[in-house]
């Protein structure tokens, strides 16, 4: 009897992981000129003043899908508008999704405090490096997220994509496809 229940949740553990391969670990790879991407959008903390309806924790999670047909070089922004979850953008950056914007707590000409959306995008089964890799940079893990240091109107979701540690200078950086994005409202706090 024993045996039998190893081997009944080996087989089980096999299919689940197998099913699960097939819809996360290839969402960007076109499938009938077809890109399908997992969104997810995650409340990390949220200000004391806020008084809207949404609480820490996950508010959304789908596959995205765009037709090549109609957009044949998608960004990660474009994915994020697909969602039709109430997304706020001013040019490059998400400014709100649905009640929760941006928030500044502290802004100094060296300091800034506050809550913002952020993006994490979710690495390919690859990723290679160009250059030297600064001290303060992390390089991303295959198959693992990763913050973006590109605006999501610059990532583009067909394909490999390289990211720059410093805007500007492609001397130095690393290449990778985008296979999820994760959006985190998070406190920041950084100085300069």
């Amino acid at each position: 009897m024993k045996n039998i229940t190893k081997k009944l949740l080996a087989i089980f553990l096999m299919v689940v992981m197998t099913i699960g391969m097939g819809v996360t670990a290839f969402a960007a790879t076109p499938q009938n000129n077809v890109i399908t991407v997992p969104v997810t959008i995650v409340i990390d903390a949220l200000p004391s003043n806020y008084t809207g309806n949404y609480e820490v924790g996950q508010i959304y999670h789908k596959n995205v899908s765009i037709d090549l047909n109609n957009n044949s070089n998608p960004t990660a922004m474009d994915f994020i508008k697909a969602t039709r979850f109430g997304i706020h953008a001013s040019g490059d950056y998400i400014t709100g999704i649905k009640d929760i914007y941006n928030y500044d707590e502290e802004y100094t000409s060296n300091h800034y405090k506050g809550y913002s959306w952020m993006i994490d995008l979710k690495a390919g089964s690859s990723v290679t490096t160009t250059g030297t890799k600064p001290a303060w940079a992390t390089l991303p893990v295959a198959g693992n997220n990763f913050e973006s240091p590109l605006a999501a109107t610059n990532v583009y979701m067909n394909g490999t994509q390289f990211f720059p540690y410093t805007y500007g200078d492609n001397s130095n950086g690393f290449s990778t496809s985008v296979e999820g994005i994760t959006l985190r409202y998070s406190l920041v706090e950084m100085s300069w």
